[in-house]
């Protein structure tokens, strides 16, 4: 004999899927159903249309990709009485999606179980946001990082430093960003130009480096700095939370070479070959 907890693996209306994701230190939980969840003290908020495509395990990485749809508004002329639930989850990538990884952890649960026994079914991150229409939104999920598709990286024969700046470990930059940082408040932001008088006091260009901030809701946020002239940078992308008055911290950049290495004090750690050779001695007409 079958026990009734037993019954409900052969009933899939009965099991209920979660899904939590993770923008730093800010979670958003969600559950299928009418109502909401509340697991080991951790509240899914009902979510009735979420829903994620079958999990793969396969030898192909795209493959291995699942895909994660929901409700999201982006025409205010369709709203008719409520936002949706997740609306507060697409609003992450819309209009600018974030700095850093989103990870995601799906899992499933029998809602009429009395132990309430959770089962984490995949786990990974967010490689892609799409909108497929102004109602609904698809996050597409992997379990590999987008730093490891990337090729040509690692150690090279050149004269210029093939370090990851501020990286650390043996074979990185291990520079401090705290040293040359500056820190201060933003007296005006158009768009992506952002103008302090603490950009001029930067003893280094800040070009290459990186701007970080703190959220409202707590997150660290991070622009790559693109240009750089007295009291005025211009980053890579916008933000909402970029405007006047918001405290910022900027680290400078660098230029990989050994004289940019030297003014940072850190050639004990420079990734290049400064006597390498310019031109082949095996080329060209030959002495003997």
């Amino acid at each position: 004999m079958f026990n009734p907890f037993e019954l409900l693996r052969f009933n899939p209306v009965a099991k209920a899927h979660l899904f939590t994701l993770a923008r730093g230190t800010v979670l958003q939980r969600f559950c299928t159903g009418s109502r909401d969840l509340v697991i080991a003290g951790n509240t899914y908020i009902a979510a009735p249309s979420i829903e994620r495509t079958g999990i793969n395990q396969t030898s192909e990485r795209k493959q291995n990709q699942i895909r994660l749809r929901f409700p999201y508004l982006r025409n205010p002329f369709l709203l008719d009485s409520e936002y949706p639930p997740t609306q507060a989850l697409g609003d992450w990538w819309h209009p600018y999606p974030p700095g850093g990884p989103v990870l995601v952890v799906c899992a499933s649960v029998y809602p009429n179980d009395p132990d309430l026994e959770l089962s984490e079914r995949w786990s990974g991150r967010v490689v892609q946001p799409r909108f497929l229409s102004d109602t609904q939104m698809e996050l597409v999920l992997g379990q590999d990082s987008p730093r490891g598709r990337v090729n040509g990286q690692g150690p090279r024969m050149q004269r210029n430093c093939w370090k990851t700046l501020y990286s650390t470990g043996l074979d990185g930059c291990n520079l401090n960003p705290d040293t040359y940082a500056v820190t201060g408040l933003l007296t005006s932001a158009v768009g992506v130009v952002l103008r302090s008088s603490v950009f001029a006091d930067a003893t280094l260009p800040l070009q290459g480096g990186f701007l970080r901030w703190v959220r409202a809701d707590g997150t660290t946020e991070t622009r790559s700095i693109m240009s750089h002239t007295g009291d005025t940078i211009t980053v890579q992308y916008g933000a909402l939370d970029l405007v006047s008055g918001l405290e910022v911290y900027a680290a400078v950049g660098c230029p990989r070479n050994w004289s940019g290495c030297e003014a940072r004090g850190n050639t004990i750690n420079y990734g290049g070959k400064v006597y390498k050779p310019q031109q082949n001695p095996m080329n060209g007409m030959p002495l003997w």
